[in-house]
């Protein structure tokens, strides 16, 4: 089921956010198809650059702040079934 889940993440570049991509992809027993992590560019250089290491994560960069309109953005570009969307503290 999860190869069929993209989870699309808003984030003002929460210091937690790496530790959440990192206990989807490895306490889980799947791995979700995509990871969209939805970002304003100004925050974009918080993200913890390792997080670009996960195969199965899309960093999404937007020009307008806020979580309403990044995850928006996020799910437009969702292609799988089902979808789930996380805060970044999560």
């Amino acid at each position: 089921m999860l190869k069929d889940l993209t989870v699309v993440i808003p984030t003002v570049g929460e210091k937690d956010l790496f530790n959440v991509v990192r206990k989807i992809n490895f306490y889980a027993n799947d791995r979700p198809k995509m990871i969209i992590i939805v970002v304003y560019y100004l925050n974009f250089n918080k993200i913890n650059n390792k997080i670009k290491e996960f195969k199965n994560v899309k960093i999404l960069i937007t020009k307008k702040k806020g979580q309403v309109f990044q995850r928006n953005e996020g799910f437009k570009k969702v292609t799988t079934k089902y979808t789930l969307q996380l805060d970044a503290d999560c």
